[in-house]
């Protein structure tokens, strides 16, 4: 079965669950021009979309300005899917959306998955659509070269796939990840709002003996018209 996890709100990552050969995501990018990118994270954005811009191109036209080994084709492209599921799944997504997944076997062989998302209020709607435009929009382009594959050259078809899982990973990752913020949101709000009625229940006698001094005036007291 698939369980789930989610860590609160999420606090600055002092002690990933995973090593990282790079650096810390969080760190702020240097500030780039922004009269093409409207976000609060450009520099984010440029390797949200290089990567899979690579991977594409490679995939389409290596063949004819690189080289013509397939081995050559299939370890860059490969190379290039790889950079990009890592940057998505641990920089781009924690700077543009908030959010960041993970998923643990465990000792059953079951998924388990791992939720954390920080405040959704200062996320930049800009930042956000470009996000997810951009990831489905790459789960869009390698469906399509799945099924030019499957019709037509099938030396091609372990690369394609690979990168269709990589890609729809991501997609299904950050989904669950929302979801679940926003689930959470709605929890929190439902119990602070039972917390302060608890809290105070004069606030519903005093409440319900309004609507009730109003439905009285209503039924008893009609407007006379002159």
């Amino acid at each position: 079965g698939i369980n789930a996890e989610y860590m609160g709100i999420m606090q600055p990552y002092s002690n990933p669950p995973y090593p990282s050969a790079f650096p810390d995501p969080l760190v702020e990018f240097p500030v780039a021009d922004k009269t093409r990118y409207k976000g609060k994270h450009p520099v984010a954005g440029f390797f949200h979309i290089i990567f899979k811009l690579g991977a594409i191109l490679m995939y389409l036209f290596g063949h004819y300005l690189v080289s013509s080994s397939y081995i050559f084709l299939f370890v860059i492209t490969v190379l290039f899917l790889a950079a990009d599921f890592w940057t998505v799944k641990n920089v781009t997504g924690r700077l543009m959306v908030g959010l960041r997944w993970w998923n643990d076997i465990a000792e059953d062989g079951s998924n388990i998955w791992h939720f954390e998302s920080g405040d959704m209020e200062s996320i930049n709607s800009y930042d956000s659509t470009f996000f997810w435009s951009v990831m489905i929009g790459n789960v869009i382009v390698w469906v399509v070269f799945t099924l030019a594959a499957i019709m037509g050259n099938w030396k091609y078809l372990p690369l394609v796939l690979l990168a269709l899982i990589l890609a729809g990973a991501n997609v299904m990752g950050y989904t669950k990840c929302r979801s679940d913020a926003q689930k959470r949101i709605r929890d929190w709000l439902a119990k602070g709002t039972l917390d302060i009625l608890a809290k105070n229940p004069q606030f519903i006698s005093n409440a319900m003996g309004g609507v009730n001094t109003m439905i009285k005036g209503s039924f008893f007291n009609p407007v006379q018209n002159t």
